[in-house]
């Protein structure tokens, strides 16, 4: 497993063929993250973990305290592409 991952898509997807999986922090659901998004979503499910590590790379805090909305955001790009 590759903790924390900030790479590009090339880099992820090379990590991947030599058997790894690919984890995102927590901070993968925050507005400037656009990079490490757009990597989320192109990488196939079944390599995709993702981690809070809370508190230092938590998600988007939420009010209701319950899984963030951006992350939901990003799986439902994901399901559009």
């Amino acid at each position: 497993m590759i903790h924390c991952f900030s790479g590009d898509y090339d880099f992820a997807m090379a990590l991947i063929e030599l058997g790894f999986y690919i984890s995102f922090p927590g901070t993968v659901t925050y507005k400037n993250a656009v990079d490490t998004q757009a990597v989320a979503i192109r990488i196939p499910l079944e390599r995709l973990l993702v981690e809070t590590d809370c508190p230092y790379l938590a998600p988007v805090p939420s009010e209701e305290n319950e899984t963030n909305l951006s992350m939901s955001n990003t799986r439902r790009k994901r399901s559009l592409s």
